[in-house]
């Protein structure tokens, strides 16, 4: 029988200060003992953080701060980690690893306490998980740098900016923030509480990406993305919680399945040109029952299935932190509060429930005041694209 291996953490006082570059200071293979040859910070079989203090560093090439073969589960304490080593090519299995700060190669429970993670090397993640994560509590801040890493055995790129379309998915390694699933599993994401704050700046870096399903019930998740905010390869799913996914060269938020839209608060803004703030894969659709939605586009992208709400689609700008409020004569519908980037005649979509098909609205951006009339069908129109990064993350 395979002897499990847990790292716990049970008491407010307790704390772990590890750095390392080419070896590995905790290796729990089979108890807590100094040495090896591998670049984690901190490896087991599983891990269960309750409390305490870990601060971790890694610079090795593909290393991992913390890393476990099977969960991982944080339900309190502070967790800090940092990870600045590179991308490299793995003679082994003949494809790129990279970084992360945070990794488990089955499933990621998250349900409190204070994770702090920055990845700045090529192709770094913040948090990857290869099957499964469920994040039902606690303040996550997570912020990556890297550009994509690129390498075929002979040749690499620690900022490729070449077009990825054509080669082989071994070759490269993206940057994200959170990233659950593999290039080869599925992934499911989960996040029903909980204060999420992600920002990515290199290239081809997605804030939060699902391989397989993402739904949001609840909580908290501000993302500020170069790539798309946040990605689903397969159904996305927002019922509850505020959510704000900024896409400042690709989408806001981009379905690759079906999009369903049932509660909550959402402020998406997408670049300009052909990224939308609201992008769904043109073979499936967008079903609206109910929450508070607000896009900002080059366009909007996608098909609608069906909508319990009015929706209204027009064109206009928005200034950084501004307000932008929906009314029905003296009743306000609904208010925004635009994140910290100004966009410049976009295409905006927006529906709150008790609009109707037909009627009209004042629709407020700050401080320019205009008509609307809602309808259940969306129009598509290219816009412009935002300007001024204002404030990011870690603050936003």
């Amino acid at each position: 029988m395979k002897k499990m291996i847990y790292l716990v953490m049970l008491t407010a006082s307790m704390a772990i200060t590890t750095a390392c570059s080419s070896d590995d200071p905790f290796d729990t293979s089979n108890n807590f003992t100094p040495g090896g040859n591998v670049p984690n910070g901190i490896k087991g079989s599983d891990a269960i953080i309750n409390g305490g203090i870990i601060n971790v560093e890694t610079d090795g090439e593909g290393a991992k701060g913390i890393n476990c073969d099977n969960n991982i589960y944080i339900n309190g304490g502070r967790t800090n980690v940092i990870c600045t080593g590179n991308g490299e090519w793995d003679t082994e299995d003949l494809e790129t690893k990279a970084a992360a700060c945070i990794k488990c190669d089955s499933i990621m429970n998250i349900n409190g306490g204070e994770i702090n993670v920055k990845a700045t090397g090529s192709g770094g993640k913040g948090l990857k998980a290869d099957w499964e994560a469920y994040i039902t509590g606690g303040k996550i801040r997570v912020i990556t740098e890297g550009g994509l890493y690129y390498s075929n055995g002979t040749q690499e790129s620690h900022d490729y900016t070449g077009n990825t379309d054509n080669l082989d998915d071994a070759y490269t390694s993206s940057p994200k923030g959170i990233k659950i699933g593999t290039k080869n599993e599925h992934g499911v994401l989960t996040i029903s509480g909980g204060d999420l704050m992600v920002r990515t700046t290199g290239n081809n870096a997605e804030g939060i990406e699902s391989k397989g399903t993402l739904d949001i019930t609840d909580g908290t998740v501000m993302v500020s993305a170069h790539d798309d905010a946040i990605n689903s390869s397969g159904d996305l799913t927002i019922s509850g919680g505020t959510v704000v996914a900024v896409g400042t060269n690709n989408d806001g938020i981009d379905a690759n399945g079906n999009m369903y839209l049932k509660g909550g608060t959402i402020i998406a803004m997408g670049a300009g040109g052909a990224e939308a703030g609201i992008d769904i894969n043109e073979q499936k659709k967008l079903y609206i029952s109910g929450g508070n939605i607000f896009g900002i586009g080059g366009r909007f992208d996608g098909s609608l299935g069906s909508t319990t709400q009015g929706i209204v689609t027009t064109s206009g700008s928005i200034s950084a932190n501004s307000t932008v409020t929906i009314a029905n004569g003296s009743t306000t519908l609904a208010s925004f509060n635009m994140p910290p980037y100004s966009y410049n005649n976009g295409t905006i979509l927006i529906s709150v429930p008790g609009m109707q098909n037909g009627s009209s609205y004042t629709l407020n951006l700050g401080s320019t005041s205009t008509t609307v009339t809602a309808s259940n069908t969306i129009n598509s129109s290219m816009g412009g694209g935002p300007g001024g990064n204002g404030v990011r993350p870690g603050g936003w």
